[in-house]
C-alpha cells in the first residue's frame, strides 16, 4: 500500500478521505496516514487522523502521496506552488463508479474526480482538476489546470476549460465555447457562448458581473 496524505481539513478533505476508503474497499491501494494544513496545529487530530504540519513540515518529508483538497483554484496553485519536495507524488484519486475509459481520455497529474461522474471520449483534464460528484465532461473537452467542477456540473461538447476556472454547483455549458483562464461561474449558470477574459459570470443565460 502506499502512504497518502491530504493536504486540506475543510469539508472537501472529508470527501477525499471517504473517496479514498472507497477506493481501498475494491483495490486496497492506499494507506491514509493524515493531513497537512498550515491553519491547523501539529498533532491535532482531524477526524481520527494527525495534522503533520503544513507545508515547511511537508517539504522535509519522506517520499509520500499527497492529494490536495482545496476546491479554491488560486489557493489551490499557490499551495501546490510551495511544495518544492521532489519526493512528493501526486497521485489521480478517481471513484470506482466515475464512468471513464482511459483509453479514450488524457490525464495529468493530482486529479480528484468523485463519484457518479461520466467523462466522454477525447477529453483531456490538466493536472490538479477537481471534479465533485455527478459531472459530466462532454466530448472533445479540455480542463485547464487547477480548475475546480463543483457538484452536478455539466459541460458540453468541445468545450476549452481554461486554467484556474472554478464552475458553481449544478452550471451547465453550451457547446463549442471557450471559458478563459482565471473565471469564476456561479452556481446555477447557463454558460451559453464563450467568456474571453477573467471575470465573475453568474445567471441564465450568464452574465459578466465582476471584472477580475
Amino acid at each position: 500500500m502506499k502512504k497518502i496524505a491530504i493536504y486540506g481539513t475543510g469539508g472537501f478533505s472529508k470527501e477525499i478521505k471517504k473517496l479514498i476508503q472507497q477506493i481501498n474497499s475494491i483495490s486496497n491501494e492506499f494507506e491514509l496516514i493524515g493531513f497537512f494544513d498550515d491553519l491547523k496545529s501539529k498533532n491535532e487530530i482531524i477526524d481520527g487522523y494527525p495534522v503533520l504540519g503544513g507545508v515547511e513540515e511537508l517539504n522535509s518529508f519522506s517520499a509520500i502521496d499527497i492529494v490536495i483538497a482545496i476546491g479554491n483554484p488560486t489557493l489551490k496553485k499557490n499551495i501546490i506552488s510551495n511544495i518544492k519536495n521532489k519526493k512528493i507524488n501526486y497521485p489521480n484519486i478517481v471513484h470506482p463508479t466515475v464512468n471513464i475509459d482511459t483509453a479514450f481520455v488524457e490525464l495529468g497529474k493530482g486529479i480528484v474526480i468523485c463519484s457518479g461522474v461520466f467523462v466522454s471520449v477525447d477529453v483531456k483534464i490538466e493536472d490538479f482538476v477537481s471534479i465533485n460528484v455527478n459531472c459530466t465532461i462532454g466530448h472533445d473537452a479540455k480542463l485547464g489546470e487547477y480548475s475546480s467542477l463543483m457538484p452536478a456540473v455539466s459541460i458540453s461538447g468541445n468545450v476549452d476549460v481554461g486554467k484556474e476556472v472554478f464552475i458553481g454547483v449544478g452550471s451547465v455549458t453550451n457547446n463549442d465555447i471557450l471559458i478563459h483562464d482565471n473565471v469564476t461561474i456561479g452556481a446555477g449558470s447557463v454558460v451559453l457562448k464563450s467568456i474571453n477574459y477573467p471575470c465573475v459570470a453568474m445567471g441564465n443565460p450568464a452574465r459578466e458581473m465582476i471584472k477580475k
